[in-house]
């Protein structure tokens, strides 16, 4: 095809589109309403009835036609003060076209069922009808240990919003954003166990370990124009005041979090020629009564809002809904209605799938008049329903339905970025979830009470309204599980057990994870385990002790039982049964002694602090640091490192405090030794290099790198001393003048005009450097590092930073500074 023909081609394409466009039932039809758990789960099943239950609750089908069982609808946001909250232009034009203001969105077009020629005096109408009656704003208190700024909505950070948004649960629903990068990426544990097979994909398939697929985002309006400053601050302090429904919950901001979003959400959207206006001062939307219209025009727009059934979804106190036929009595085959083609009704831009979902929906309400389901299966087809109503599979998963999404799990950290584990920052699965916890504390857990994981960074939202219900209805469901509860003795008489002993139990391994009445030895971050009973049901609690990974798969929890035998036969002779209810009355006291590793935790201090002259430490850091061979170095100045002996490298600096010997020096068991100090920055995890044929540069295998030890010179500081391949080096690591550190690596036992220049090629930063400039080079965090003139360096791009490579051959002794 000649390129003559193919302009000719995409042109005559251009104009049947855009010919259908114009003449199609609305203009302003968009892609079809996003539902989560219909797009995720049943896009491509719509047969299965409970698909098409959730599109008839969640685009208020059943607002308008009776249902015959108990579907409620979703329901509208509340439209009291539209008019102080939104800007007047984005309410005129999402009434002109909802899909077009909100792609995805579930409002369905109605204003096409009005004349043309009175299609904008009726929106004109609306809005001054709507914003007849005030904005209700959640009320904001201040106290001495909670202040609130003046107009704190005026005051928030878009750089804080950015990280609260991407840390505390947003982007578990809604979009993430591209140029956030997480902290420390931690791979799930799904992730860990494919990579360690190392098997072909259809291999993987076969064992049933396949990634779950990417879960798309629910869409948002267009936040800029849609809200000001004041207005979306409030709503995210409060969505429950204007969505009841609860699709989009609370996450317990405080004022100046909901300020720092707000800020965030609109400067991420809107033009740069508008952010100046917008963070400099209110809008239109914050003048109360902004869009008044006389009183004429509001009487029109009455109308016209009882007309169009608005009242349906969107309850007001001086209008009624106005019902249809029920849902029952309608033909799914019509050629008029809202699964058609036509402008009888509420256009939604329905796609074939969701109505392939609502009729087969509706065929089956019509068969449950002559089909009889157990209760049980009604009920557990109603609590998926709700879960998926509310998008609870959006970060949990029950019955192997649902979980974080592949793209958000990285986003999902714990405060302390200690990798223990998918349980040590994912939200917890929800299997079983109401035979292990009382119905009251699942309760309080999802009202917003109940929070046990101070060490996530992702929030439990608030869903106040449906909380008893859900508490309910999971022990409802989980009681019937197939569980065989432990045989652990015949049948006793409730009893506290033996309290010394399950202090003593405490002592051998639940304290080097777990708090317990708010104490907790360095580095723990698992949930507090006292009062245990007034959480957990004591039957799962015994299943859980003796086979923790029937219950929770990929736990780090170990078995102190394994195959029902004590690993602590010091302990009531190695009897099972005992030291279990001795463990259960321990944790359920309110005035025993704390465990003794606590109270000599309280009472000892295990901080090391550089005072003369510097500290040495041989101890386990954390993977992505010094790892296993690490030896830390903490100097008077307070700037210190961290050198893993294993890879021959720098592996982290940082500043402030040193370190705490805790896991050192008291218990092998203990999280990995973590600086105490900030300001933390992490070097490559591979230092030294050989260059390629191709001018590539490619690690040297550890196994061709040889730790020697270390002696000190006599400032007491260490001069590390290894092999790279045939070549000795000495590298020296010392303060700098309290700016910093300086580096020294001289090469020694080996002439060198012999060495290969492809040899022991020094990667100095990867991924990191923005530029170098007179020997001074730029990284994207507050690290600067000083090189010495005419050092011959190479830097290789990688979009936007670059890796720095110090080529070592030529040079005997080569010195940089760090100082940040």
């Amino acid at each position: 095809m000649t390129n003559k023909t193919k302009r000719s081609s995409n042109f005559i394409f251009f104009l049947v589109g855009f010919l259908s466009y114009l003449i199609s039932p609305s203009s302003a039809k968009g892609v079809e309403p996003f539902i989560a758990g219909f797009d995720r789960f049943h896009v491509n099943t719509p047969n299965d009835a409970i698909a098409g239950q959730l599109l008839l609750t969640e685009l208020n089908c059943s607002a308008c036609h009776a249902t015959g069982k108990d579907l409620k609808p979703k329901g509208g946001p509340s439209l009291v003060g539209v008019g102080d909250r939104f800007h007047r232009k984005w309410l005129e034009e999402y009434l002109q076209s909802p899909s077009t203001e909100k792609n995805g969105g579930t409002m369905p077009h109605l204003l096409h069922l009005v004349a043309e020629k009175d299609r904008e005096n009726a929106i004109q109408a609306l809005v001054a009808f709507l914003s007849t009656e005030p904005a209700v704003e959640p009320k904001i208190e201040a106290s001495g240990g909670s202040p609130v700024a003046h107009e704190f909505w005026l005051k928030g950070d878009t750089t804080r919003g950015q990280t609260l948004y991407q840390q505390i649960g947003c982007i578990a629903c809604h979009a993430m954003d591209e140029k956030y990068q997480a902290q420390k990426p931690i791979q799930s544990d799904l992730e860990r166990k494919i990579a360690s097979l190392n098997l072909e994909a259809d291999e993987l398939e076969e064992m049933g370990l396949v990634l779950p697929k990417e879960v798309r985002p629910v869409p948002m309006s267009q936040i800029a124009s849609k809200y000001s400053l004041r207005s979306l601050s409030m709503y995210l302090i409060a969505p429950h005041l204007i969505r009841p429904a609860g699709r989009m919950p609370s996450l317990k901001l405080q004022p100046h979090e909901a300020a720092d979003i707000a800020t965030y959400l609109i400067e991420n959207t809107a033009p740069s020629s508008q952010i100046a206006a917008i963070t400099q001062s209110a809008s239109q939307a914050d003048s109360p009564k902004s869009h008044e219209g006389n009183e004429e025009t509001i009487l029109q727009g009455k109308m016209y809002f009882e007309k169009l059934n608005c009242g349906n979804c969107h309850t007001r106190s001086d209008t009624k809904p106005v019902m249809s036929k029920p849902l029952l009595d309608l033909r799914v085959d019509s050629p008029r209605g809202c699964l058609a083609d036509d402008q009888a009704g509420p256009i939604f831009g329905l796609s074939e799938s969701q109505k392939t979902a609502i009729r087969a929906s509706l065929d089956s309400m019509r068969r449950e008049k002559v089909e009889s389901q157990s209760a049980l299966a009604k009920r557990e087809a109603e609590l998926s329903l709700t879960m998926m109503q509310l998008n609870c599979y959006a970060c949990h998963e029950r019955g192997g339905r649902g979980g974080v999404g592949p793209k958000q799990g990285p986003f999902f950290e714990n405060t302390q970025q200690i990798d223990i584990g998918d349980e040590g920052r994912m939200p917890p699965p929800l299997d079983h979830v109401g035979r292990k916890l009382q119905a009251n504390w699942l309760q309080k857990v999802i009202e917003g009470r109940g929070d046990v994981r101070p060490h996530f960074r992702v929030r439990m939202p608030v869903f106040a309204d449906r909380a008893k219900m859900l508490a309910a209805t999971f022990a409802e469901i989980d009681q019937f599980e197939d569980a065989t509860k432990p045989k652990l003795a015949e049948k006793r008489e409730e009893t506290t057990g033996d309290l010394d002993a399950g202090r003593n139990l405490m002592d051998s391994g639940c304290v080097q994870c777990h708090a317990f009445r708010a104490e907790s030895l360095p580095g723990t971050i698992g949930i507090d385990i006292s009062n245990v009973g007034n959480r957990v049901h004591k039957d799962w609690f015994e299943m859980f002790l003796l086979n923790p990974a029937s219950l929770k798969k990929n736990t780090r929890m170990p078995s102190f039982f394994p195959d029902g035998k004590s690993s602590v036969p010091h302990i009531l002779d190695g009897d099972v049964p005992k030291q279990i209810e001795s463990l259960w009355g321990y944790l359920n006291s309110t005035d025993s002694p704390l465990p003794t590793k606590l109270e000599q935790s309280r009472s000892q201090l295990f901080e090391l602090v550089p005072i003369n002259v510097p500290i040495i430490l041989r101890t386990f850091m954390e993977s992505e640091s010094a790892g296993t061979a690490a030896i830390a170095v903490g100097f008077p100045s307070q700037f210190h490192f961290g050198f893993d002996a294993q890879s021959m490298r720098l592996a982290e600096i940082w500043k402030g405090k040193f370190l705490n010997a805790q896991g050192t020096w008291y218990d092998r068991f203990a999280p990995p030794a973590i600086p105490l100090g900030t300001d933390r920055i992490q070097f490559p995890t591979s230092n030294y290099h050989t260059r390629t044929s191709n001018n590539s540069f490619t690690p040297i295998e550890k196994a061709r790198l040889r730790f020697q030890g270390y002696s000190l010179n006599r400032q007491k500081v260490p001069i590390f001393r290894y092999t790279v391949e045939d070549t000795n080096i000495e590298d020296l690591i010392k303060p700098n003048d309290q700016t910093g550190l300086t580096r020294q690596i001289r090469l020694a036992g080996k002439d060198p005009s012999k060495r290969s220049t492809n040899q022991s090629i020094w990667l100095l930063l990867s991924n990191e450097v923005l530029r170098v400039e007179n020997g001074l080079a730029l990284t994207k965090s507050d690290l600067k590092i000083l090189l010495p003139p005419n050092i011959n360096q190479q830097l290789v791009p990688h979009n936007s930073t670059s890796d720095l490579f110090i080529m070592l051959a030529d040079q005997e002794t080569v010195e940089v500074e760090y100082q940040w």
